[in-house]
């Protein structure tokens, strides 16, 4: 099926296909615009009933076309994606790379509040645990005076503001001070697999009174 609506003077048609992708228990959801461009598709987990953005490596990987390839095994079901560039992929839980691309892997988690939002907070301390056996992890604190403010803090290329250890790693002080706090946790290199089991955060609410200004309660968050 597709969507079809105008900007100004400009006509947009936008397929939309839904798909099963039965390896990763969920269905994918793409937009490919008319003009070329980098498309944002989804995958919804039916595990964790998330959403997930994906972006492929370039606009020629769009997806124009979707089909389910429905064998006898269920290691045989795959979906098909007939891409912009004349190709047929698929989505490969085993690869690295993105048709040769590494590939950006990341969760953003939160937000956070400290319940008043008239009250700004201090996010004083992170400590992640996660897979013993797995790799360094990057993250990245986004935060602003609203949820959307705090999005917009994202940088344009994820070079994150530290970093968790494998396993259950020291505790980091960011000290960053808003109102919203989310964060950005994953990794840039094509060839580590990882896994996050909770990340402990610390946020110590900010009060003025009398010309003063004072911390007045600290509270810990699970993250996950």
């Amino acid at each position: 099926m597709s969507r079809e609506y105008q900007v100004g003077s400009v006509f947009v048609n936008e397929p939309v296909d839904l798909g099963n992708e039965f390896q990763l228990g969920g269905i994918f959801f793409s937009l490919t615009a008319v003009t070329p461009a980098n498309a944002n598709n989804w995958f919804f987990d039916a595990r964790s009933k998330g959403w997930f953005k994906d972006v492929f490596a370039s606009a020629d990987h769009n997806p124009m076309s979707l089909v389910v390839f429905d064998g006898d095994s269920p290691d045989d079901r795959v979906l098909l994606i007939g891409s912009e560039d004349g190709y047929v992929r698929k989505i490969d839980s085993s690869v690295v790379t993105d048709d040769g691309t590494a590939i950006e892997s990341f969760v953003i988690l939160g937000p956070l509040s400290g319940g008043d939002t008239t009250i700004p907070l201090i996010l004083s301390e992170l400590q992640a645990h996660t897979d013993p056996d797995g790799n360094t992890l990057t993250y990245e604190v986004l935060i602003g005076d609203t949820p959307e403010a705090a999005l917009d803090t994202e940088a344009a290329t994820f070079s994150g503001d530290g970093t968790f250890e494998a396993g259950m790693s020291f505790v980091d002080q960011p000290r960053e001070r808003g109102y919203y706090v989310y964060l950005k946790v994953g990794t840039t290199d094509a060839s580590a697999a990882w896994a996050l089991e909770k990340i402990r955060a610390k946020l110590s609410l900010v009060r003025t009174g009398k010309g003063r200004t004072r911390v007045s309660e600290t509270l810990a968050y699970p993250l996950t």
